[in-house]
């Protein structure tokens, strides 16, 4: 009897022991050791992961610095630059046969200009590859020189005059300005237009030089105020003969200085090609300009209107974020 219950105390304490051993084999048994070890990170995961991390903030960095130096400062070169009036100015000439009667198209001899401005961007680069801009050029200063337009001996008389009426509308007695002398001009603006911007190589891993390479292309709008200056010479007057026979220079013929000042919206279509911070490119500009005289009551106080246009090229260097 003894034996019999000591028997079955133990197996009452073996039951709960097997019954776990066989709940935890079930277990084991439901676990897909396949899948689950996809989920256990590695030294390597880790070294991958973070190589990633870094290779895209470099090459953030890198496209950053491709679409940075918005800011421009160009120094041209004139290849052309006219002033062509609009309508028939006369000269003075006319009427002693010595030149044309009639204010022809000026050339320049040579010019200059300095521009300056930013791109404005619209948006971040598409593709990294085209980006559109606003262009804002805050300083456009030119300077013309023409050469007198010298077609025979004389080009101005200063004793010949014509009536008109002055700023208080009483007729009054005018010199023609000296238009055929040798001229001056300088010029400031500012403009403001869209532009294009796209560098077609970003996307080769093996030249990475090459996505710096850009091309622009742009359109601007703006308005500009200029200063004209004529610098006759005694020497070109119709009166320099008969003054020096008679001995009469004192009397200084009316050849002084003469200066004008006019202003007038204009157009400018472009490109260049830049690398980094250096490049070149061509701009044309057309536009209207009205001129008078300033500063001088032996002259009219009249409005002179002229169609302007100017060619440049430039070099260009880019800065700025």
């Amino acid at each position: 009897m003894r034996k019999f219950l000591a028997t079955a105390i133990a197996s009452l304490f073996l039951l709960p022991s097997m019954g776990q051993t066989d709940e935890k084999d079930n277990r084991l048994a439901n676990i897909d050791w396949k899948e689950d070890s996809v989920e256990i990170t590695t030294i390597k995961d880790i070294v991958r992961t973070q190589q990633m991390v870094t290779n895209r903030s470099a090459q953030a960095g890198h496209y950053a610095k491709v679409w940075a130096n918005r800011g421009y400062f160009n120094l041209a070169y004139h290849t052309k630059s006219t002033l062509n009036p609009t309508e028939d100015y006369e000269t003075g000439l006319g009427l002693t046969g010595y030149n044309k009667g009639i204010v022809p198209m000026f050339s320049r001899k040579y010019g200059l200009s300095l521009m300056a401005g930013k791109n404005i961007k619209l948006h971040k680069p598409i593709a990294q590859m085209v980006q559109f801009n606003i262009d804002f050029t805050g300083m456009d200063l030119s300077f013309d020189y023409y050469e007198a337009e010298n077609e025979g001996k004389y080009i101005y008389d200063s004793d010949e005059t014509y009536m008109a009426k002055d700023d208080n509308n009483k007729t009054k007695e005018f010199y023609y300005p000296h238009w055929n002398s040798k001229k001056f001009r300088i010029t400031y603006g500012m403009n403001l237009g869209p532009s294009i911007t796209v560098a077609p190589f970003t996307h080769l891993n093996g030249a990475r030089g090459l996505h710096f390479l850009k091309f622009n292309v742009y359109y601007h709008i703006g308005y500009r105020a200029s200063f004209m200056l004529f610098n006759p010479q005694k020497e070109e007057d119709v009166l320099y003969d008969l003054l020096e026979t008679l001995d009469l220079s004192a009397l200084e013929a009316r050849n002084h200085i003469q200066f004008m000042l006019g202003h007038g919206l204009y157009h400018s279509i472009g490109f260049n090609v830049t690398w980094k911070r250096i490049g070149m490119g061509y701009e044309h500009t057309m536009g209207k300009y009205k001129f008078k005289n300033i500063g001088d009551d032996d002259f009219e106080n009249k409005w002179y209107k002229f169609d302007t246009t100017t060619n440049r090229v430039y070099l260009t260097y880019r800065f700025g974020k």
